[in-house]
């Protein structure tokens, strides 16, 4: 299956709205909710002229959407951003996660030129938990008690990988051959 990445645009809205909408998903996000069109649509007009982040759609060879991902926060300077992931909920478990983070690290790395990439994630998604850990990811740290959902207060993990742990990954690129398509 061939997989393409490109920009969020208008057309992803309802996409987005949907899953985060939906309770596979937002029970690990950071979302207020319920999400909405005009609220998302609001909220792409603001970030569509900033530097600081990129928004990235992933999508199949019919066009479904089957990952959301980008980088928060991109700061030149300190030469590090935030990652942030999630996938369509209908297609969990099936190694997208895994495929776009390598991707996602690749990009970060060569495009950018950053430092540290980093991420957070509630204590309580095991899945997004191991699967960092696994592609090299360390573990900074817990927050706790830092957010409050669904009546309790939840711990949040801190994650970073270093531009050198990166290198030493079996699935690191060493050159950009990675573009980002724009849907027309």
């Amino acid at each position: 299956m061939k997989i393409t990445v490109h920009k969020f645009s208008e057309k992803d809205i309802p996409d987005r709205v949907n899953w985060i909408n939906d309770i596979r998903i937002n029970r690990h996000m950071h979302f207020d909710l319920p999400a909405s069109i005009i609220n998302t649509e609001n909220w792409f007009k603001a970030i569509s002229v900033s530097h600081s982040r990129i928004d990235l759609v992933f999508k199949d060879e019919s066009g479904r959407a089957l990952a959301m991902a980008g980088f928060a926060d991109i700061n030149l300077h300190h030469q590090h951003a935030e990652f942030y992931i999630f996938i369509n909920p209908d297609e969990q478990g099936k190694g997208y996660g895994r495929l776009v983070t390598k991707w996602m690290m690749n990009y970060g790395f060569l495009k950018y030129g950053l430092n540290k990439i980093y991420l957070y994630t509630d204590t309580d998604n095991n899945g997004a938990m191991k699967l960092y850990e696994k592609l090299g990811f360390v573990k900074e740290g817990i927050q706790r008690k830092h957010r409050f959902k669904n009546g309790s207060f939840k711990d949040k993990a801190a994650f970073g990988m270093l531009r050198s742990e990166w290198l030493d990954m079996p699935w690191a690129e060493k050159e950009i051959n990675l573009e980002v398509g724009v849907e027309k």
